[in-house]
């Protein structure tokens, strides 16, 4: 299991990126959450095996064509800290969510 803390730079707000970026995470069965920054850029937090969150970042890139940087951090995730960390806002949690800007 891998967790990727994502932020992409661009024209990525008022283009229907988050909808888009959840729509894929629900294709793909993914846990976790697509939010705006106040700074311009969208954030997302994703957990799955590393095939398919490598497959939703191919998937958002071909559909969100104006997306100009993506800043990635991959991280191990074990199933207890998975469970602990469920509902807390920097985590994923079972589903995929929009949440409010931050």
């Amino acid at each position: 299991m891998q967790q990727l803390h994502v932020f992409f730079s661009g024209r990525v707000q008022g283009v229907g990126f988050r909808a888009t970026t959840q729509a894929i995470a629900h294709e793909l069965g993914l846990d976790g959450w697509v939010r705006n920054r106040r700074d311009g850029r969208v954030e997302a937090l994703a957990q799955s095996d590393e095939a398919t969150l490598r497959e939703w970042l191919r998937r958002i890139e071909a559909s969100m064509p104006g997306i100009s940087s993506i800043e990635i951090d991959w991280q191990p995730v074990n199933n207890a800290s998975r469970e602990a960390s469920a509902n807390t806002p920097d985590t994923a949690r079972r589903g995929f969510g929009i949440d409010a800007t931050q």
